[in-house]
């Protein structure tokens, strides 16, 4: 639900206008059937909250400038290295705002357990956002649809969609997952979404996320959901047999920053730090070479271990082949609206 008088969808691919429609949207705007530019479009119509879930420069500053002097654009997505939002003094002094942030800002266990329970509650209706379900063999299919606008304490051999190189497709192989060892949980992988940011390392594009692989190969994947196969040693926040949602911004609850209202940041990690677990160990490995684990997730394949502050427990109840979206997707642009624009 939301307080504004008319929120307008746009998208390229206007197949996508039902499902805009039905997620809320008055009006549905397809670029390409346009004869004048956008923002004097949008500028007419006086948009006073913008978003932009692409992290595309053209898409960032068009929203800008269909703005009114008074309105606000938060940038979602995340999008090649070096993109940048144009705009002056003057513009800002007249009281335009530009925000984002990371899940949208919001501490992510608490958000991620209320997220399911609403969802649980049919408060929460995400069930159209789900636009494909495909196998894990099929990894490959699933970002060229995407770039389309379309057992206990023992060591574990399943399968994993492997990136050997940015900018090379994703093989699916047979690889091994040790136990967890202490504080962390190994997770039975129930379903994963398809975010772009993973996308962006498949297709070799450069973003500000500048990790460096060191020539190893990773599971991609940081939107996920399954249940705990087992614990290690000091685990107290989930048990085997519970459901989660994987966090791919840890959350300790004990830091400073975890303390701090200001930031849903944590000392445990990041993007950048999560790759390996504990003194640079890896839990997974193909053919015996160490596997990375992007944001220390791993949710491309069907068993991952992740520190206890990656895991969120939730509803039972919870549908995770549905639910599996709300750790990024959902969760990022939810809290953007609520917590970061206001609206």
């Amino acid at each position: 639900d939301s307080s504004a008088d008319t929120i307008v969808g746009i998208d390229i691919n206007g197949e996508k206008e039902a499902i805009a429609r039905q997620m809320g949207c008055n009006e549905f705007i397809n670029p390409k059937s346009l004869d004048q530019p956008l923002e004097e479009v949008l500028r007419a119509k006086g948009i006073e909250y913008a978003f932009d879930c692409v992290g595309n420069e053209d898409v960032l500053n068009t929203a800008l400038k269909s703005l009114t002097p008074w309105g606000s654009l938060t940038v979602i997505g995340l999008g090649k290295r070096g993109n940048k939002v144009e705009t002056s003094v003057a513009e800002l002094l007249e009281g335009r705002q530009v925000a984002g942030g990371y899940f949208g800002n919001m501490k992510p266990r608490e958000a991620n357990q209320r997220l399911v329970d609403m969802m649980c509650a049919g408060n929460l209706k995400i069930d159209s956002m789900i636009t494909h379900r495909m196998r894990l063999e099929d990894i490959g299919r699933a970002f060229d649809v995407l770039k389309a606008g379309e057992t206990i304490r023992t060591t574990i051999t399943c399968r994993a969609a492997v990136l050997w190189k940015e900018g090379s497709p994703l093989t699916v192989e047979t690889i091994t997952v040790d136990p967890p060892k202490k504080g962390e949980v190994r997770v039975r992988m129930v379903a994963a979404g398809v975010c772009a940011t993973d996308a962006h390392f498949v297709w070799g594009w450069p973003t500000d996320l500048a990790l460096d692989f060191e020539g190893l190969p990773v599971v991609l994947g940081h939107e996920g959901a399954g249940v705990v196969e087992s614990v290690g040693a000091g685990v107290t926040a989930v048990s085997a047999g519970d459901k989660v949602v994987l966090m791919w911004m840890p959350e300790c609850g004990v830091c400073d920053l975890c303390r701090n209202p200001k930031t849903n940041f944590c000392s445990v990690g990041n993007f950048y730090t999560t790759l390996y677990h504990d003194n640079r160990e890896t839990r997974m490995k193909v053919n015996g070479k160490p596997l990375l684990s992007l944001a220390g997730t791993s949710t491309f394949s069907e068993y991952a271990v992740v520190r206890q502050s990656q895991v969120a427990k939730v509803n039972p109840s919870a549908d995770l082949k549905t639910g599996c979206i709300i750790g990024c997707a959902v969760g990022t642009g939810y809290g953007s609206a609520t917590n970061i624009a206001r609206v």
